[in-house]
């Protein structure tokens, strides 16, 4: 029985946002990623490596295969048992996605088979900041400690690897072979567990890097991101995983390609009067943001690996041309942040969202009409059992739908009978609560419910919530690297900047969002977040230079 073998594995799944990369290309210095990772873990001490991948890859992986004597391992992507879309993460956008979901278990199994290895070595060649000497480290403790499997986690996605014992993976491949032809299947079941695995975790070095960001090679943003801040000894032994996550400055090339999410405020007009919302005070003017403008604004976007979040000041549903935004953006994640004043048509563009957010704070309808004076609870209701309904009767794509309690003073009350109420119906948005066994199971009417911090809109509004929901350590701010569109057209670096004239980077009326991020007054505003500058950017229609709000914010961790 050979000792350790080494799986290069390019898992064929097709991104839902994303354009598909030719992984036989060149990233750097003339080299694809494959060629990088065999040159990189060349020390490593084993028998044999092979490349597995779809079989209509097999001609184009051939070269690089023989110029590296590595077996090629095709495998069939037909006949892999397919997650529903609701169980798909991509389509929950998940930062931290590190590829497990992609896992094929029966093929590792007849890798196992054909090679008799005792252990393998998992290298998913989109992982590009594989640490060779931190891959040699933890294949010690994978058999100091006995381990089964031993993962590689608390780090950036796109820098993790597996290590495999065989009799781990041909025991669940004979013993369970609906789970091992299931994508993504294998990893729940080694997590969850579904047998007492000796399951081991190999941590160090525990770095956490100044923003969330996926590095998996699966997006033309971090191909990009390598060009540009890939070291020297990208392709050697020596390689640092920490050294880059430190001193590459791999995050100005990250962000810079584009934003990591575009706010859409459709309308600033709003039938209600919530408590703590800024709508009713508001000094710009009132009005809809127009499909045309929307849609050249957003004409010059290559990749669409971001999400687009119709929302704002106002209700969504209000503008007549939501249904054809939803529509013009359907190559993106698509999310809808709604208070339902009023119902969705019968001629909703339901297929082109992913999520559905509505603004609910209460369980029962006397607390909501305290709340949110001027909502319908009817509507909410109603919609609630439509929308159970119409998933049924979706083929393929519905979207999730969600609930969102506001915490505010006012609202202190009502918290624990809402959880108490939705708890018995979903379950809160937590990443291992999405995949559920086995994938036939009757979807939820609703798919989470949540509970979120109240925000002072840049000093607009009184927060009132009792609890803080910001963490103790500041970090560059998440809402600095993405873009707010108002409903005038105006362009603001802060989803929470009410009336766009404190952070104000542009007009999509002048330019598209991409020209936007591009221009030197958007770079200046980025480059402030990344050193931890909370001096606010001085924007030219500022109406109060001395206002510092980004030093004293508390809604930097928070998202629209």
């Amino acid at each position: 029985m050979s000792d350790i073998g080494v799986i290069y594995f390019v898992d064929g799944v097709k991104n839902l946002y994303r354009k598909d990369l030719d992984l036989t290309k060149a990233v750097w210095n003339g080299q694809n990623a494959f060629q990088i990772l065999n040159s990189r873990l060349s020390k490593l001490t084993k028998t044999k490596s092979v490349l597995l991948l779809p079989d209509y890859l097999c001609q184009a992986f051939l070269p690089f295969a023989e110029a590296t004597n590595t077996d090629l391992f095709p495998f069939d992507t037909t006949k892999i048992l397919e997650k529903p879309y609701g169980l798909n993460q991509q389509h929950w956008f998940f930062e931290n996605s590190s590829g497990n979901d992609s896992w094929y278990g029966e093929v590792f199994a007849k890798v196992f088979e054909k090679y008799n290895f005792k252990t393998v070595l998992l290298i998913p060649i989109t992982n590009l900041l594989i640490d060779a000497n931190e891959v040699e480290e933890s294949i010690s403790l994978f058999f100091d400690e006995g381990f089964e499997i031993c993962l590689a986690e608390e780090r950036i996605p796109g820098a993790e690897w597996a290590i495999f014992d065989r009799d781990l993976i041909l025991g669940l491949y004979r013993s369970h072979p609906e789970i091992m032809t299931a994508r993504g299947a294998l990893y729940w079941a080694v997590k969850k567990p579904l047998y007492p695995f000796k399951v081991g975790a190999y941590h160090c070095p525990r770095i956490r890097p100044s923003i969330n960001a996926n590095l998996r090679l699966n997006s033309l943003r971090a191909l990009n991101c390598y060009k540009e801040a890939a070291p020297a000894n990208f392709d050697s032994p020596d390689f640092s995983y920490g050294n880059f996550i430190n001193k590459s400055g791999w995050e100005k090339a990250y962000l810079d390609y584009a934003p990591l999410q575009i706010n859409v405020e459709p309308s600033s007009f709003c039938n209600a009067s919530c408590d703590g919302c800024p709508n009713a005070t508001l000094k710009r003017n009132k009005c809809n943001l127009s499909a045309k403008e929307f849609e050249k604004a957003i004409s010059d976007i290559e990749d669409k690996d971001m999400r687009i979040v119709f929302s704002g000041i106002g209700e969504p549903l209000l503008n007549n041309e939501l249904y054809e935004m939803i529509k013009i953006s359907s190559d993106f994640c698509n999310s809808l942040q709604t208070s339902l004043q009023v119902m969705p048509d019968e001629d909703f563009p339901y297929e082109y969202l992913d999520h559905i957010r509505i603004s609910v704070d209460a369980d029962i309808e006397s607390g909501f009409r305290r709340l949110r004076k001027g909502c319908s609870w009817q509507n909410i209701e109603s919609f609630i059992e439509k929308a159970s309904e119409l998933k049924t009767s979706y083929d393929t794509k519905f979207p999730e739908i969600g609930l969102d309690f506001l915490r505010r003073g006012s609202s202190e009350a009502d918290i624990l009978p809402f959880l108490k109420k939705w708890k018995k119906i979903c379950k809160p948005v937590f990443k291992s609560d999405f995949f559920t066994w086995p994938y036939d199971t009757k979807p939820s009417k609703i798919s989470w419910y949540q509970i979120s911090g109240q925000s002072d809109f840049c000093g607009s509004s009184k927060n009132t919530s009792t609890v803080s929901f910001e963490p103790f350590k500041r970090r560059p701010c998440r809402n600095a690297f993405s873009l707010t569109v108002l409903s005038d057209g105006r362009v603001t670096g802060c989803p929470f900047d009410a009336e766009g004239d404190k952070f104000c980077l542009g007009n999509i009326k002048e330019n598209t969002l991409m020209e936007i991020w591009k221009s030197q007054n958007a770079k200046e505003w980025r480059n402030k977040h990344l050193l931890k500058d909370w001096i606010a950017t001085k924007s030219s229609t500022a109406r109060n230079d001395d206002f510092d709000y980004c030093k004293n914010c508390h809604d930097w961790h928070n998202t629209n």
